[in-house]
């Protein structure tokens, strides 16, 4: 049995180095295996398992766990790079997606039936299915080969059209598709069923880029807001995508979940989710603003994230049908899909749509439809969503619609406005279980508590022309100071300023020029050290219990700013190996940016990999502030004649060798002019202040001069 060709590139990915060291692996070792095809090319194809063995035997530093061990120990992530490191080797018709979630299907089903696991939904026609005679029930993929595989995966795909639509990759077995089962059947060989979803997941993410799969915190918001009424009933998606939003709601709730989507590759993905769940789904093709294959169906719940600003509805969508009973849809404009989500709800029920922040407060057809859902008491609240949750596949501003029958609302003559807010720091997280806390006080008490993100606005003034539903402006609006505030909070500028003080500099030192000075490489000055960071290969990351905390630019950058340690990643103590820990008065030094030198007064961390630590001799003849403030003026030079964020190179610095006591002197006078500029600028942020709050009393008609 022969395995996936791979390129150098692939070689790079599965050992962790760069492609430059596995051309010199080529070039320095005779053992290397040698080129299967294209062996003249510039791109030579080699055999995965002749290289995976080769680099099994190398030293520890170069060894990638081979296949064949123990999968126990990998993660979803890592199985899915590896995953990932197979397909490149593979040609075919078929997407990479496609292939890998039937292969993750055809092994999943094959262990469930083996272990007497009871199957649901599309899966659950296999319990009465009939072997053909002769074939046997395995009880895994691994080893299965020519015909008896064929064999057993058209028998797993005939028990239901779904089925085959799932396995459909596999109609077809060329020699490259077996041994890509076998290695994906190998690989997830110790890892329990109900984890294979989560590998499947991140290859979808992976490869469809977002364009059809709802971010994870969107997903578990959606399910939050709709989950107090939802202990049964219904749940449609008429945009279900891959079904990610549809099965998290579902998920540990006696529902009904409908799912629909016009792309016959996307419902093919959502079918293998939905067995890889093992939960029963009725997921159907077709245009929702058409045919609409869910026509007939009334759910307790619609909840989707649908295509926006469809500029042309297609032939399929009859805009003058008599169920756009709110008025006609007009193309770019999302408030058809509101419309879509009424019509399919039961009486109670509730909708919760995504679309572009713009359509709160677009003029023309977006706001006559905004107004009749009011007029009619159908909208009972807007939530904006965090700016870049989309992101990186999209930065467009987004909110949710939570909609109901006419009438039907908690309040018809209120509405509810919550803003989410995105963090200042990006390291925390949403504030979504506050916003999900006021909806829910919302629609069972019909009232809120007061905060400054969410907010109760009487329809008669949503209704005035041009105000929109924009949360943001409306909590502007009821937040706004009151003159005698905003005169207090002048008056209180005010005196900060004049509280300022400025610390006058010191007569500078009688410096003189220097004719000729010794120059010393910082590698080279006795009684300095110089340590790069820890090399960190995904994943190296641990708990904070037994983990080392890791210092990086940005900690740092954190802490100099605000005075708070907080660390993001810890590292395992054991892939540290003869790394140094931080000591006060050690040095860092940022490789990648523009972040300069500084000394520490930071124990017992961690230096990032792509940073450095500087550690002086307390006996030398070298002042630690002396040698930052030489790497910093390095530092700058070498960003001024490279474009972007260069990465530092600390063998190239030279350092002026002159008196210990000159350097200190040097350093207080330094330390002296950092102090002054800091008093400056906190100066200068002060005056921005006030002219700030005077502009924006001016403007908002607080004040005028006696």
């Amino acid at each position: 049995m022969t395995t996936p060709l791979v390129r150098a590139a692939d070689i790079a990915a599965i050992a962790n180095v760069s492609r430059a060291a596995v051309t010199q692996w080529r070039k320095r070792h005779k053992d290397f295996p040698a080129p299967k095809e294209a062996a003249d090319s510039d791109s030579p194809l080699f055999d995965r398992a002749e290289v995976e063995q080769w680099l099994a035997n190398r030293k520890p530093a170069h060894r990638n766990q081979p296949a064949g061990s123990a999968a126990s120990a990998l993660t979803p992530t890592m199985l899915t790079r590896r995953i990932n490191d197979h397909l490149r080797g593979i040609s075919g018709t078929h997407e990479s997606i496609d292939l890998a979630g039937a292969g993750l299907v055809a092994e999943y089903l094959t262990r469930a039936l083996s272990t007497g696991v009871e199957l649901e939904g599309f899966a659950s026609a296999l319990s009465t299915a009939t072997l053909p005679a002769g074939a046997h029930r395995p009880s895994t993929l691994i080893g299965i080969d020519g015909p008896e595989l064929g064999t057993w995966l058209a028998f797993l795909g005939s028990a239901s059209p779904k089925l085959a639509l799932a396995l459909a990759p596999f109609d077809s077995l060329p020699t490259e598709t077996v041994n890509f089962l076998h290695t994906l059947s190998q690989g997830v060989k110790d890892l329990p069923l109900q984890e294979f979803l989560g590998v499947y997941d991140i290859l979808i993410r992976d490869e469809h880029r977002g364009n059809v799969a709802d971010p994870v915190e969107l997903s578990q918001f959606l399910a939050d807001l709709a989950a107090p009424a939802l202990e049964s009933g219904v749940v449609l998606d008429p945009a279900a995508g891959v079904g990610f939003t549809l099965l998290n709601v579902g998920e540990n709730r006696d529902l009904s979940l409908v799912g629909v989507d016009i792309n016959v590759a996307t419902h093919a993905t959502a079918v293998r989710r939905a067995i890889l769940a093992n939960r029963t789904v009725d997921l159907r093709v077709g245009n929702s603003l058409g045919d609409d294959p869910a026509a007939g169906v009334f759910a307790d719940a619609v909840i989707s994230t649908p295509p926006w600003g469809l500029r042309d509805f297609g032939p399929a969508v009859d805009l003058y049908a008599p169920r756009w009973v709110f008025g006609r849809p007009s193309p770019r404009s999302d408030g058809i899909w509101l419309q879509q989500a009424i019509e399919h709800l039961t009486d109670g029920g509730r909708a919760f749509i995504v679309t572009t922040r713009s359509e709160l407060s677009r003029s023309g057809q977006p706001e006559t439809l905004r107004h009749e859902l009011l007029r009619q008491g159908a909208i009972e609240a807007i939530i904006t969503l965090p700016t870049g949750i989309f992101a990186p596949y999209t930065h467009i501003a987004t909110a949710i619609w939570v909609l109901a029958r006419p009438g039907q609302t908690v309040d018809r003559d209120r509405v509810l406005l919550a803003d989410v807010l995105t963090p200042r720091n990006s390291r925390q997280p949403p504030s979504f279980g506050e916003t999900v806390e006021q909806y829910r006080q919302w629609r069972t008490n019909g009232t809120i508590r007061d905060t400054k993100q969410a907010l109760l606005v009487p329809v008669r003034e949503l209704l005035e022309p041009g105000v929109g539903l924009v949360p943001e402006t409306w909590l502007q609006r009821r937040n706004a100071p009151t003159p005698q505030e905003l005169l207090n909070q002048i008056h209180t500028a005010q005196q900060a300023l004049a509280d300022t003080r400025i610390p006058a500099i010191d007569v500078l030192p009688d410096f003189t020029p220097t004719t000729a000075i010794r120059r010393e490489k910082l590698s080279k000055l006795p009684g300095v050290t110089i340590h790069r960071g820890a090399v960190l290969r995904d994943p190296t990351d641990t708990d904070s219990q037994s983990g080392i905390p890791i210092l990086t630019g940005a900690v740092l950058s954190e802490y100099v700013k605000t005075g708070i340690l907080e660390p993001t990643r810890f590292i395992d103590p054991e892939l540290l190996r003869n790394a140094p820990l931080t000591q006060p008065g050690d040095i860092f030094v940022n490789g990648i940016g523009r972040i300069p030198a500084r000394k520490i007064d930071i124990e017992g961390w961690a230096v990032a990999s792509h940073a450095f630590l500087i550690r002086v001799d307390p006996t030398a003849a070298i002042d630690a502030d002396y040698l930052v403030t030489c790497i910093n003026a390095e530092t700058r030079t070498q960003l001024s004649e490279v474009a972007g964020a260069p990465r530092m190179q600390l063998s190239k610095i030279d350092i002026p060798v002159i008196p210990l006591d000159d350097q200190r002197r040097i350093s207080d006078v330094i330390d002296d002019l950092a102090t002054t500029t800091a008093a400056v600028e906190r100066h200068l942020t002060r005056l921005h202040d006030l002219a700030r709050l005077v502009e924006t009393a001016v403007g908002a008609g607080a004040l005028t001069t006696s």
